[in-house]
């Protein structure tokens, strides 16, 4: 006989507010993980309001999360869970594959909005999504990994990843992104 356990609800409701957009090939995706005191979720609240004065905020289906485009490439989430707050931005090719990966415009634009939030950061993600791995192999040299903490590995049959799980620099800015 099966029961429900207390905390199901509560489990999936974590689990709906956790949506992101549909991810295509040519896709940066970068997530920023914070921990934030409880005095500073008003703050967090606000910060995340104040977007670039070109972006739109969607809206509101949840005071616990909120999305929109910061530029016409460059879309987020944000979710507040009861451990943590993640930042979601997805860029797309324009942005994500140019010459000055993570250099200027747009996407630095957006990465230095991402960065300028309240809270500390424990853990930060960077994804490149390509088509081929010709591709992939031609942005290693972009991507500032620690060669000696190189990781890589093939996810079924057609897709590889690489990784050196990069630190945050002690003051909490320095995402190698």
């Amino acid at each position: 006989m099966s029961t429900e356990h207390p905390l199901r609800r509560q489990v999936v409701e974590e689990m709906h507010l956790r949506r992101w957009p549909a991810i295509s090939t040519n896709t940066c995706v970068i997530q920023i993980l914070r921990i934030l005191e409880a005095a500073d979720r008003a703050e967090e609240v606000a910060a995340y309001n104040r977007i670039p004065s070109d972006g739109i905020l969607y809206p509101v289906t949840s005071p616990r999360n909120l999305s929109g485009q910061l530029s016409s490439h460059i879309s987020f989430t944000w979710e507040r869970h009861h451990e943590a707050s993640a930042l979601t931005l997805f860029i797309d090719h324009q942005d994500a594959l140019g010459p000055d990966v993570p250099g200027t415009g747009p996407t630095r634009e957006a990465l230095d909005w991402a960065l300028d939030k309240p809270g500390q950061i424990i853990r930060a993600t960077h994804i490149q999504i390509v088509e081929t791995e010709r591709e992939a192999t031609a942005l290693l040299g972009k991507m500032s990994f620690e060669l000696p903490e190189l990781v890589s590995c093939h996810i079924g049959r057609s897709a590889r990843m690489w990784s050196d799980l990069f630190p945050v620099s002690a003051n909490g800015t320095d995402l190698r992104l």
